[in-house]
Formats: C-alpha cells, sequence, structure tokens
C-alpha cells in the first residue's frame, strides 16, 4: 500500500481518486469530518480521497507521491492548509504540482485560514479562523 512506499503520507484510500484533499496536523480532523460525515453529496465522498502528510519538510518525493494517489481524469486537488496561505506548506506544494506534468488535468486550489482572523477564548482555532468541513465541501463542489 501507500504507506509502505510513502511512509511520510497516508492516504484514506486504496488505489486512485480523480480529486484528493491533502492536509497535515489537527486540520486532518476537520477534512476527514467534511468527507465522512458531512458530504450530503455522495459523489464528493466516493470521488475523493484524504491525504495525510506527516512530514512536511526534507522529502522531495512528495509531488511523485501525490501523482500515484490520482488518475489522470481531470479532477480536482484541494490542499486544506493549516495556517494561513501566505507562505505556507500549502502555497509551495501548489507551485510544485503546478509544473509537474502528472497534474496537467487537474485543477489546483488552496483553502487556508483567513489571515485577519486571531484566536477568541473559547472557540477553537479553526472556529475563530474561519475555516470549516463546509468550506472544504463547497470547493470541492465549486
Amino acid at each position: 500500500g501507500i504507506c509502505e512506499r510513502f511512509p511520510f503520507v497516508r492516504a484514506s484510500f486504496d488505489g486512485k481518486k480523480p480529486d484528493l484533499v491533502i492536509t497535515y496536523g489537527a486540520i486532518s480532523e476537520i477534512a476527514d469530518k467534511a468527507l465522512h460525515d458531512h458530504a450530503d453529496d455522495r459523489d464528493i465522498a466516493d470521488r475523493t480521497g484524504l491525504v495525510i502528510v506527516e512530514k512536511l519538510k526534507g522529502d522531495d518525493s512528495l509531488p511523485e507521491r501525490i501523482v500515484s494517489l490520482t488518475d489522470e481524469e481531470c479532477g480536482k486537488i484541494v490542499i486544506f492548509e493549516e495556517g494561513v496561505a501566505s507562505g505556507s506548506f500549502g502555497e509551495h506544494l501548489i507551485g510544485i504540482l503546478q509544473r509537474h506534468p502528472g497534474m496537467k488535468n487537474k485543477k489546483l486550489s488552496l483553502l487556508a485560514a483567513d489571515p485577519a482572523a486571531f484566536s477568541e477564548k473559547g472557540r477553537s482555532l479553526y472556529e475563530s479562523c474561519h475555516i470549516s468541513e463546509n468550506d472544504l465541501i463547497g470547493e470541492l463542489k465549486g
């Protein structure tokens, strides 16, 4: 499976999917909930694979890993970023994937926290940053 070939990437599926959500860290839980609990449209859940990156630095093979998980059909790759977009892991990854020949039929997008957001007492960082399961499902539908 994918975990044996690529030890720092976990995939929620076997084989290949047309659409992928790539994420890391604590926001992975939101992505998992979106795809499994809150996806009103079963087609989205069936077409979309969740990929969790467990190591962000020191691994130049990540683009190849992502390409190996998706088929050549037109589809979407959504980077679900834990932080803000500017200077993020997600922004860097999108830049690399845009240049990869295996991504030529894919729509790449970055979904990140609101840069003006701040943590509010009594609310999770993700609630405060205005990023949710609904945002992710909307990005996959759109």
